[in-house]
């Protein structure tokens, strides 16, 4: 099973510069419009692809979920997200035919990536935590789709290639709100910084949609679940 690995790198590489990208994104909101009666209504963004963050929850039409993101964090902007991940696409797949042919199929997807970064000006950018949403295209795939296979050929493609990833014990299937997702944790090295990742996967639509939480230490990441177990599958947003 030959998986689409460049977008999955990128990805992850992409929460690694929140230093660079908080300098100008705007923040989760909480309650911050008001309504024709006097009250707080939540505010809301939406996105070129048709989702929404609507207060601090985020809707996506085309795969039916939603997610509760952290309030006050910061939301990379898509332009400079969609330039750092190119750049990343490029460093990765250099001087490698493989990884170049990878790499310009990463570019089908059905959603554009969502970088949330921890708001924190007393943490410098690789200490900060983020969660990262992005649906990789493995609609062209042999086998079976599922999340188990998704990631044992990513780390075997990890392997083969000496990326710099290493994942942790075995994955899990995990059941969050009624919906099987894959569970694995690994730990990437950018710049010579340590980054942990647990990321969840589910296979929706023939894309492996991933969700991903990232941070300079594991044991920091429990904190972040809560964001995953608000995670809901639903064919509206209410």
């Amino acid at each position: 099973m030959s998986i689409r690995i460049a977008a999955f790198y990128a990805s992850i590489l992409l929460a690694f510069i929140a230093g660079s990208l908080g300098q100008q994104s705007s923040t989760v909101p909480g309650s911050q419009n008001k309504a024709p009666n006097g009250e707080e209504s939540p505010a809301k963004v939406a996105r070129a692809d048709g989702s929404t963050i609507t207060g601090n929850r985020y809707w996506n039409p085309y795969f039916g979920f939603s997610i509760e993101l952290p309030k006050g964090w910061t939301i990379a902007p898509q332009q400079q997200v969609e330039t750092m991940q190119e750049k990343n696409l490029k460093n990765l797949a250099k001087d490698d035919p493989e990884l170049q042919e990878e790499a310009a199929r990463s570019r089908v997807t059905s959603t554009p990536p969502l970088v949330v970064i921890e708001n924190n000006a007393s943490k410098e950018g690789f200490d900060r935590r983020g969660f990262e949403l992005i649906a990789s295209d493995i609609s062209g795939e042999s086998g079976p789709l599922t999340g188990e296979a998704y990631f044992k050929a990513v780390a075997q493609f990890a392997r083969d290639k000496k990326l710099p990833v290493e994942y942790l014990g075995t994955p899990e299937k995990v059941t969050i709100n009624g919906k099987v997702l894959w569970k694995a944790k690994l730990k990437e090295i950018t710049n010579g910084h340590v980054q942990y990742v647990r990321q969840y996967v589910a296979i929706l639509k023939k894309c492996a949609v991933q969700y991903m939480l990232i941070g300079p230490d594991d044991a920091g990441l429990d904190e972040l679940e809560p964001i995953i177990q608000s995670l809901r599958f639903s064919p509206s947003p209410n």
